[in-house]
């Protein structure tokens, strides 16, 4: 008795809908198969939005970027049962690997060194992913001023990053 082949499964693929690419831009990058592509959407998040329609700067973008990055190595995503306080703490470094626990103390040191307004919408718009004028509205701050605001906040970042391992 001859032992029947499974056939393998074709990858079909699945392409946005029409509705999602008027809201997002999409780029098909190749990979590091040969012949395959994939889609990317290169503007889901509130600071790429703000990027892409040049309501920030370059630099700006970067330094928002690099935060982020310090924010995704400390291992603490937002989720229900994180705090809103501006420092991180409350965890054993034990429980933390080295890489985290330099994240903690740098994002703590940069929320430090920054004001508490100015961090806190770098915070509202890198970190939660909430539009500038959703942290105007929470804050009782004026709508049309948010995105002025953001752009003095993250030229502070820049400052606070050029002189973060000086201090």
């Amino acid at each position: 008795m001859a032992k029947k082949r499974k056939e393998t499964p074709k990858e079909e693929k699945v392409l946005p809908t029409p509705e999602f690419l008027n809201k997002f831009e999409v780029v098909e990058e190749e990979t590091q198969r040969a012949g395959k592509k994939r889609m990317r959407v290169v503007n889901q998040r509130w600071i790429d939005i703000y990027y892409r329609k040049n309501v920030i700067s370059r630099n700006n973008y970067h330094y928002a970027e690099r935060l982020h990055h310090i924010w995704e190595g400390t291992g603490l995503r937002m989720s229900v049962t994180s705090n809103m306080q501006p420092t991180i703490g409350g965890s054993s470094k034990s429980e933390m690997s080295d890489f985290a626990a330099a994240c903690v103390a740098d994002y703590n040191k940069i929320s430090r060194l920054m004001g508490k307004i100015t961090f806190g919408i770098i915070r509202s718009v890198v970190i939660e992913n909430n539009s500038a004028s959703d942290w105007a509205r929470h804050t009782r701050r004026s709508k049309k001023a948010a995105p002025e605001l953001l752009r003095i906040a993250l030229d502070e970042l820049e400052d606070v990053f050029k002189n973060l391992n000086s201090k």
